[in-house]
């Protein structure tokens, strides 16, 4: 994967989170653009923040696939 691949996921309008899985099989869930850094340079390299606000460096040459998250079919209750 590029960083551009992944700059297209994050930039998207309106964000629609994404889910980034790696070839070991670990995947990481990006909800929002502000959970992901992606390098204005050259790099091979992102940084993902988790929901417990702990960081992972992402080698982009182990990323598999990239792919929108489910949409839940729940639905809020009203009131």
């Amino acid at each position: 994967m590029t960083l551009d691949g992944i700059r297209d996921y994050r930039d998207r309008v309106p964000f629609e989170p994404f889910v980034i899985s790696m070839v070991d099989g670990r995947q990481f869930h990006v909800p929002h653009r502000d959970f992901i850094l992606v390098p204005p340079a050259r790099s091979s390299w992102v940084v993902v923040a988790l929901q417990d606000g702990r960081t992972v460096h992402v080698n982009t040459a182990l990323i598999s696939t990239i792919q929108l998250a489910k949409k839940s079919n729940r639905r809020r209750k009203a009131g």
